[in-house]
């Protein structure tokens, strides 16, 4: 087509193929999705990953488990375990509780992005599909993978200043 048209908020893709099915989708904006983890400059921040109650998820693949109620963390909570080569269960890297973390919403009661110390964060939507699926896997692939300068040996440290590779 010239000139080129691209798709938009609500619109609606479908495609079929003869014999095996069809499908239908509705276009989404990034922003009617909204995920994210972290608080402050943690948020979604790659560089604060092993930072314990600021940092986002940390890297590697989680197992999602079934949808609980209750709790800090909410309605529809499916908890995330680690599964091997996930960096939260690297001791060099990580002094966070691999058991802590839940793919939960947001919390009506904080301002908008502060709903999470290092859980994914989004509406209620994509955890209700997982969950009617009985789990399911997450991969967590931030856009670099750095440590904090001066975290090592350290409990809930701040760390400020740049970071360095990610051996």
């Amino acid at each position: 087509m010239k000139p080129p048209q691209y798709l938009k908020s609500g619109d609606v893709v479908e495609l079929g193929i003869e014999g095996l099915g069809e499908s239908r989708q509705r276009v989404v904006n990034f922003s009617e999705q909204r995920c994210y983890s972290g608080i402050g400059p943690g948020y979604n921040n790659p560089a604060w990953n092993g930072v314990e109650n600021w940092g986002p998820t940390p890297a590697g693949p989680w197992n999602i488990g079934k949808g609980r109620n209750g709790g800090h963390t909410g309605p529809m909570s499916l908890p995330l375990t680690p599964r091997p080569g996930n960096s939260v269960l690297d001791p060099a890297f990580s002094h966070r509780d691999p058991g802590s973390f839940f793919w939960h919403g947001p919390n009506r009661h904080k301002p908008a992005g502060n709903s999470s110390n290092g859980c994914p964060v989004t509406d209620r939507g994509p955890r209700n599909t997982v969950n009617a699926l009985g789990g399911g896997t997450l991969d967590v692939t931030p856009t670099a993978q750095c440590l904090p300068s001066g975290l090592a040996g350290r409990k809930n440290h701040p760390c400020r200043g740049g970071c360095t590779p990610k051996p």
